[in-house]
């Protein structure tokens, strides 16, 4: 088997193996910010205020966890409405862009996602929806949307983790609009951050060996 062929079905494997975990991965921080918000919400609110939309995402969560969000899409839409400000609006919003994405009903998932960013919510829930929203637009075909979504990102203020997962989605627009050299430097600045994952910088080198080709 050539070199080619046997560096092509790792990046097929790394690929798929990302395509399935890595939104996952992109909201793992969201599980600690969430807890922090949400504290700083109870006390910029009213207590009542706060427990309801507490407990409206708590129901949510369990209803994803049982595979069962489908039947609770109407409260997560209710909560988004009545606690536009709240963070677990903004983490409910993320929960529907997860159904939608699975369901296969991309333009649901792309108007949960602009909503996030849209709303007066913590900077760290905005770049995660943008980088879920780089990776439909991607997904599609529509590199200019990708690079539209890239451009609301503070790049310069992100978090080495989550600065590495811009890169790595920038040098993927980069790429598939026939940017080679553009697209090497940024999957070179994924492998220079000692914060990126394992599994994505070797994704970048596959892609980048590849280019070279």
């Amino acid at each position: 088997m050539s070199r080619h062929n046997s560096e092509q079905e790792q990046l097929d494997q790394l690929k798929a193996w990302w395509d399935k975990w890595g939104t996952w991965l992109l909201s793992a921080i969201l599980i600690v910010v969430l807890s922090f918000s949400g504290w700083r919400y109870w006390q910029a609110n009213q207590l009542s205020q706060a427990q309801t939309a507490s407990m409206t995402f708590d129901m949510l969560e369990v209803s994803q966890q049982a595979g069962q969000f489908g039947e609770v899409v109407r409260e997560a839409r209710r909560l988004m409405q009545d606690f536009p400000r709240s963070p677990y609006s903004a983490a409910a919003a993320m929960m529907l862009a997860t159904y939608y994405i699975e369901q296969g009903d991309f333009d649901e998932a792309q108007a949960s996602l602009e909503w996030i960013m849209d709303a007066r919510v913590e900077k760290v829930f905005k770049d995660t929806a943008a980088m879920r929203l780089v990776r439909l637009h991607i997904n599609a075909q529509r590199y200019e949307l990708a690079q539209q979504a890239l451009d609301q990102v503070e790049s310069v203020l992100l978090p080495a983790a989550t600065r590495a997962q811009y890169d790595y989605h920038q040098a993927l627009v980069y790429m598939y609009q026939g940017n080679a050299q553009q697209a090497q430097d940024a999957f070179n600045r994924v492998l220079a951050n000692n914060s990126a994952s394992t599994d994505l910088r070797n994704i970048a080198r596959l892609y980048k060996d590849d280019l070279a080709l």
